[in-house]
């Protein structure tokens, strides 16, 4: 959520653009790493945010209890605000200011957009739309009616108008061009997001149909959601989990199917998924755990390695099951996406792909498949567009 929503920069550091001390002639900006030597953000940075604020507020509780000469009987510790102003007066104890006032100042900051921009009234569908359940595990109703009531809201914004329209056609797996041209209508979105759109067929995502008559695919999940099992109240807003998440699981309990994920090199042991549930894979310790760095013994190491880029919640699954499961789980990947640079890479998308086949179609060395293939991508892209700007008018 906090990379979601708030301006936190990934390069070779990440870091979190901050204002200090506003309002007094002391008042300056700048930029704040986030990095393993901040105990706050390691401990919190996988939480969900109600968790964390719960954390942060019982943390500073226990220091107030532990210095009770730094408050009162009637002092307000149940707020976030009242906690922010508190600690501007704690000079003395400056290292544990800053680092609990940065992680305040950004569970504050997303909660006032969370709130603002009414995620708490999107959550609810955007879960339904991404699990395909309702919170009582039964198949979501009314999805379209709470989808078109959130695009015609004022209060939220552009980009999440056009998030909620990708959700809503992968959800249904495609619609007919006049309810695109409908959808953007409600959402006052630009037609040139009518091309993002069509983007998704690139990713194997199904945004039209040609008719209303067409099936939808009956693509059997990989994992399928168990139905029965019930949802406590604070997860309703966060029921989906990545398929990452339950294939760490099944790989963990030596349960995973080896139909749909094979073995690259099959292993000489045919006892060695049983090993894997055991998690006593190997013994030995491989050199690059890290000279000096003390590892846990027999606990299974497991590198993920996500093509294309990884999410924060993929990345929190990775983390939740090592601690669950009692594995060293790595995660590997070219970048880390954000809803943003996801919709971002879309947009261009077809200008990347555009000037391959061009460059295929023009290269005299090309294989003929490579450039009969360049020739119906161009043919598949051109039709594409016409139809976009037939449905926008």
């Amino acid at each position: 959520m906090a990379h979601d929503l708030l301006p936190i920069r990934d390069g070779d550091k990440t870091t979190f653009h901050m204002k200090f001390n506003e309002g007094t002639p002391e008042a300056e900006e700048k930029d704040i790493e986030l990095s393993d030597k901040d105990k706050v953000w390691v401990d919190n940075r996988h939480m969900h945010m109600k968790d964390t604020i719960d954390k942060l507020m019982g943390d500073f509780q226990k220091f107030l209890d532990q210095n009770p000469h730094f408050t009162n009987s009637d002092a307000n510790t149940t707020s976030i605000n009242a906690i922010k102003d508190m600690m501007a007066g704690l000079p003395q104890f400056t290292e544990m200011k800053e680092a609990y006032s940065l992680h305040i100042t950004m569970a504050q900051e997303c909660m006032d957009i969370f709130q603002h921009h009414k995620l708490a009234d999107m959550s609810p569908i955007e879960q339904s739309m991404a699990t395909g359940l309702d919170e009582d595990n039964r198949k979501a109703k009314n999805v379209l009616d709470s989808v078109v009531r959130l695009l015609d809201d004022d209060a939220v914004s552009q980009s999440d108008r056009l998030r909620l329209i990708i959700m809503y056609l992968l959800y249904r797996d495609g619609v007919i061009l006049e309810d695109i041209k409908r959808l953007l209508a409600h959402a006052s979105l630009p037609p040139q997001d009518g091309e993002i759109i069509a983007n998704l067929e690139q990713l194997g995502g199904r945004t039209t149909r040609g008719g209303l008559k067409e099936p939808k695919r009956e693509d059997p999940p990989l994992f399928p959601i168990d139905t029965k099992a019930p949802i406590s109240e604070d997860n309703y807003m966060s029921r989906f989990s990545p398929a990452v998440k339950h294939m760490l699981d099944n790989l963990c309990r030596g349960a995973l199917d080896q139909t749909s994920f094979p073995y690259v090199k099959p292993p000489l042991d045919p006892n060695e998924d049983a090993m894997i549930g055991q998690g006593s894979l190997r013994a030995a310790k491989p050199s690059w755990a890290g000279a000096g760095r003390r590892v846990a013994d027999n606990r299974q190491r497991i590198i993920v390695f996500m093509a294309g880029g990884a999410t924060f919640s993929e990345s929190r699954a990775c983390y939740e099951v090592s601690s669950a499961m009692n594995r060293d789980i790595f995660m590997a990947t070219s970048h880390m996406l954000t809803p943003q640079l996801f919709i971002q890479q879309l947009t261009y998308s077809s200008v990347l792909a555009h000037l391959w086949a061009h460059h295929l179609l023009h290269h005299k060395e090309a294989p003929r498949d490579h450039l009969q293939e360049a020739s119906e991508y161009q043919g598949d892209l051109h039709r594409h567009r016409e139809g976009y700007q037939w449905a926008l008018g």
